[in-house]
């Protein structure tokens, strides 16, 4: 996202702050009419008049709250979760667009703790969302899932690796890698959930 400068502020400050006494003074004008009519075309033009600031202010608080929260959020487990504040640093990087120096601090935390979930969700999402470096996220993926004890937990990594098989075209390998995992020990609403994503791959190839 680009940085909103300083005049397009104070633009659509003064937009906003110069219609908003217009609806105002029409609210004012409509309660102090005298007939239905005049209420009616008053509050007619108080709604338009209003829209204006409404929609300036809905779309910047928009705005403002996707770059506050852009890259302060990660996918593993059952909820999406905050980010740790340890993190702080690489959201920055992520949310100003300077990728590859977040690759690298990912990397450096993944070196040292190579089940570190929250870095390897986040190094897979900037590689598959942002960098669209599809085979340096299937790789990242593939080892983390590679390791020698696994969990419910890893299903959504599960998932994100069949996404970016079947972006690639990868069919076969996405299904297989499901028929893999559900010989693995889950629970049944686990198994269950990768075999309707099976299901789902198989009849989309029929």
């Amino acid at each position: 996202m680009e940085k909103i400068s300083l005049p397009v502020k104070i633009i659509v400050f003064l937009i906003c702050f110069i219609f908003m006494i217009l609806s105002f003074c029409s609210l004012v004008y409509m309660v102090k009419s005298q007939s239905v009519l005049e209420a009616v075309l008053c509050f007619l033009i108080f709604v338009l008049i209003f829209s204006v600031p409404a929609f300036f202010m809905t779309h910047f608080f928009s705005y403002w709250t996707a770059r506050k929260t852009a890259g302060a959020v990660y996918w593993p487990g059952n909820n999406v979760e905050l980010l740790p504040s340890d993190y702080s640093g690489i959201r920055s990087n992520i949310v100003k667009g300077d990728y590859y120096k977040a690759i690298e601090e990912l990397k450096n935390i993944i070196q040292s703790e190579s089940e570190n979930i929250i870095a390897i969700a986040l190094l897979s999402d900037i590689y598959i969302d942002h960098l669209q470096k599809y085979e340096e996220a299937i790789t990242i993926l593939s080892e983390f899932l590679n390791k020698p004890e696994r969990t419910e937990k890893d299903i959504p990594f599960v998932m994100k690796l069949v996404d970016v098989l079947l972006e690639i075209n990868e069919d076969k390998k996405a299904e297989r890698l499901l028929r893999r995992e559900m010989t693995l020990k889950y629970k049944n609403k686990a198994l269950d959930r990768l075999q309707k994503r099976l299901n789902g791959i198989e009849n989309s190839t029929v």
